[in-house]
């Protein structure tokens, strides 16, 4: 399968000509699943067997209303799981968490700051954030916090993402996506241009 935001624009997650509604709205959280369920199994390395589905609203400091939908999904021992925060109207990942069992993380070496921002960028490169030929920048070294884990920045044109992995071997914590608003660009800020 290609990469997570490539599919999702391929699929027309962001224009669904002749579908009005419910069924847009079915056809986009069905595509959501499906890149949800590939990212779950590139992470945890195993196939999804539950999910569970809700939907939220917040506001944004601008005012404007989001509408989330969030998706938990385990494997058959409920360890690993994954949860992820969508944004229902544009299909964009804005946040995804894994759990991993704490016996995946030995409590040897911690890997260098090098390595460790590698290791950040090819996990934006496998869930299919950014390609291999994205300009996509690193904000400043990796920091280890207490808590055995590399917090890594990295940024392209309109977009900012926010990674956490385990120091010893790398798993993926944490993503978090924000869109950025392009002053005079006319991008619009929930599609990632040039990926």
């Amino acid at each position: 399968m290609g990469g997570i935001i490539s599919t999702l624009v391929s699929l027309g997650i962001l224009r669904y000509a002749g579908v009005d509604g419910e069924a847009a709205l079915a056809a986009k959280r069905r595509t959501i699943v499906r890149a949800s369920e590939s990212m779950f199994s590139k992470v945890t390395l195993v196939r999804c067997s539950a999910i569970s589905c809700a939907t939220s609203r917040t506001a944004r400091r601008d005012g404007k209303v989001v509408q989330h939908f969030l998706l938990e999904m385990t494997s058959e021992s409920t360890d690993p799981s994954m949860y992820f925060d969508w944004d229902a109207e544009t299909g964009d990942l804005i946040r995804a968490y894994a759990r991993m069992p704490a016996e995946t993380d030995s409590e040897g070496t911690t890997m260098p700051r090098e390595r460790a921002a590698r290791i950040s960028k090819s996990w934006l490169e496998k869930l299919g954030i950014a390609r291999m030929e994205s300009m996509w920048k690193l904000a400043g070294p990796p920091m280890l916090q207490r808590n055995r884990t590399y917090w890594s920045q990295w940024i392209a044109p309109g977009v900012e993402v926010t990674i956490a992995i385990r120091c010893g071997n790398g798993n993926l914590l944490c993503l978090s996506v924000r869109r950025l608003h392009l002053q005079g660009s006319g991008a619009d800020p929930g599609v990632i241009h040039g990926l």
